[in-house]
This record gives C-alpha cells, structure tokens and sequence, in this order.
C-alpha cells in the first residue's frame, strides 16, 4: 500500500449521549510522522479506534488511500485492516 494516505472530513463519534470526537477535518500524508498528544480522556484512543475501523463515527467521512471506511461493512472492514501495515516507535520526551 505505497502512498497510504488518510483524508478525514466532519468525523463525529458521539457516545454515552456526549460527544467524544469532533474533528472537522485532518489529513495525514505517507510518510509522515504523526503525535496525538493531549490529557487522559480528551479522546486520543477513540480517534486511533475511528482511525483503525474498529469503531464507526456517527457522522464523517474517514478514507484511507481513497478506500471509504465508513461505506465498509464489518468483513471489509476487517480484510482492509489485514492490509494495514503495522509498525510502532516510542519517542522519549
């Protein structure tokens, strides 16, 4: 998946009748390292959740390389996951 891009427009997840994630617009290019930073409960893991198709949000569109997440049912869902490439680094602050 060279050139894995993500595009995300109007994203909302509302749960427990409160909303968690209110994002209206991010783009994260190939290549790129990106840092979600913020304080315990401002909704970083529910973003990586939205981010990862584990979870749908209630509004929004979420693509990666041009494939919607959202128009995805579940068993797409999880064939375009085993797709991902997956790798992890810590950086000391």
């Amino acid at each position: 998946m060279a050139g894995l891009n993500c595009a995300v427009a109007g994203l909302r997840l509302d749960l427990g009748g409160e909303t968690i994630i209110d994002l209206p617009a991010l783009r994260i290019a190939s290549g790129t390292l990106t840092v979600l930073d913020g304080p315990s409960g401002a909704g970083k893991s529910s973003l990586l959740y939205l981010l990862s198709g584990l979870l749908l949000p209630d509004f929004g569109s979420l693509e990666w390389a041009d494939t919607d997440l959202v128009g995805l049912n579940e068993p797409q869902r999880d064939g375009w996951r085993r797709l991902m490439p997956a790798s992890s680094s810590r950086i000391s602050t």
